[in-house]
């Protein structure tokens, strides 16, 4: 098995090195969207949780004009 010069090893290096930078590029990105995507998902909870909020004032506040006006 013939041995690698000094330069062909310096290009395996380079050529390894990129592979493994841009390997990490991408876990970040996909780390990125994962992050962004429960963000998403927590706010539409959040969202939700206040309209059920807000709809249940909306009855409570019908439920009470309605007593109001059952007695007068």
């Amino acid at each position: 098995m013939p041995q690698k010069t000094n330069v062909e090893e310096k290009k395996m290096n380079k050529k390894g090195k990129w592979k493994r930078d841009k390997k990490i590029g991408q876990e970040e990105e996909e780390e990125e969207e994962e992050e962004e995507m429960m963000e998403e998902e927590e706010e539409e909870e959040e969202e939700e949780e206040e309209e059920e909020e807000e709809e249940e004032e909306e009855e409570e506040e019908e439920e009470e004009e309605e007593e109001e006006e059952e007695g007068d």
